[in-house]
């Protein structure tokens, strides 16, 4: 009795210690160039949807002057495409990354927060 109390035990403690472990983070710094930003509103929807990116641990910068931002991704969860893929998706900006070996993912949709005027959506720098 003792022994069979002794095993459920061990297998309790087996099944809640391969529950409460997950994955550690395989964390990836992405540089994204974003065209289409025109103001600090535009930085601010990028910064909304990269927060809402499954995968996306950190948003780093956002700079609309220079058109691009700076984000950190854990590699388990997502990866450099499917970022720039959902941005380009959620906010009309074409959306290209060059951490691959100089290979170049790009997405791009139909609108964007100024579309290319100031609107009530923007705000002017």
């Amino acid at each position: 009795m003792k022994m069979k109390n002794w095993i459920l035990a061990i297998v309790s403690v087996m099944l809640v210690s391969s529950l409460t472990f997950a994955a550690e983070p395989q964390k990836a710094t992405v540089n994204l160039k974003i065209s289409g930003m025109k103001c600090m509103g535009c930085e601010k929807k990028v910064k909304s949807v990269l927060k809402d990116t499954k995968g996306v641990l950190s948003t780093e910068s956002v700079d609309a002057a220079s058109g691009t931002a700076v984000i950190v991704i854990d590699k388990n969860l997502t990866s450099e495409k499917e970022v720039s893929t959902t941005l380009a998706e959620k906010t009309g900006y074409k959306v290209s990354t060059n951490n691959s070996g100089g290979k170049n993912n790009s997405s791009k949709a139909k609108h964007s927060c100024c579309s290319g005027k100031a609107s009530t959506s923007c705000e002017k720098k």
